[in-house]
């Protein structure tokens, strides 16, 4: 089968929590196939510089808290110019406790950086993509 077939050239990824495993992993192979990558990460800048480097010249690096709502919006209104292309929301959280010291913040930050992030992602991606007639998420 022909790699052509698995060509993203000239389309533009956005990969969230790319500065470590899977993350790094989807980042680089996406830049391998010929996308323009874009990477996002919290707390992990020599990471997400390494995945950068590994990428190559012109990758640009994000930092946003997922949990904190105003800093999710203002990440999503810096990426949602309708440029992506494919959107791999891998970035997450996983803050572990004892089950009788989850409390009510504990949970919302959860669900606020593994589930409204992605939410708020797509609201923001998806329509471009379907204008372009062309996106993946």
């Amino acid at each position: 089968m022909s790699q052509d077939r698995f060509s993203l050239a000239g389309r533009r990824a956005l990969v969230t929590g790319a500065s470590s495993g899977i993350g790094r992993a989807v980042a680089i192979a996406l830049a391998q196939q010929g996308a323009t990558v874009a990477l996002h990460h919290f707390g992990d800048a020599a990471g997400a510089r390494d995945t950068a480097a590994a990428i190559g010249p012109g990758t640009v690096v994000h930092e946003a808290d997922f949990t904190d709502s105003r800093a999710m919006s203002a990440f999503a209104d810096e990426v949602g110019d309708g440029a992506i292309d494919i959107l791999v929301s891998n970035g997450a959280i996983e803050r572990r406790r004892a089950w009788d010291e989850v409390d009510e913040a504990h949970i919302q930050a959860h669900v606020a950086a593994n589930f409204t992030a992605l939410l708020t992602l797509a609201t923001r991606l998806v329509p471009a993509m379907a204008k372009r007639g062309w996106g993946r998420v």
